[in-house]
């Protein structure tokens, strides 16, 4: 799941309302969306001055909602492709069909074991999102 959000992106969204579509690890630079790779490095940075400041002024306060206004969260209002698994009536769940991204089947019936030896063969398609 880690490895198909970080290919083929994520609608996504903060607290100050900004939506883009969030690629992760080799993607991220990949995609040469230097817009995505821009808010990556203001949050980081943004984060790592908040601890220094803490650092070398310890009474001061920090306002933590300079970060936390610009993580992203995964819209709900968006589409995104189905996740690889999920939780339903408490049970973990897997999309049926490995290689539709976009499939809604999911089934409570597989195995670890048998779901790690499909994973290495699959080949996904069909995204919900643009090609990056």
């Amino acid at each position: 799941m880690h490895d198909e959000d970080c290919r083929f992106g994520l609608r996504v969204k903060n607290k100050k309302n900004e939506k883009w579509i969030a690629y992760g690890d080799d993607y991220l630079i990949k995609t040469g969306d230097k817009d995505n790779f821009q808010r990556v490095v203001k949050a980081a940075n943004t984060s790592a001055y908040q601890v220094i400041q803490a650092y070398q002024n310890p009474d001061r306060e920090i306002d933590v909602n300079d970060v936390l206004n610009l993580i992203p969260f995964v819209d709900p209002d968006a589409v995104n492709n189905t996740p690889l698994f999920q939780v339903k009536d408490g049970k973990l769940q897997v999309r049926v069909n490995l290689d539709d991204l976009q499939s809604k089947e999911i089934s409570p019936d597989w195995t670890g074991v048998g779901r790690l030896a499909e994973l290495f063969v699959y080949k996904p398609t069909n995204s919900a999102l643009p090609p990056a």
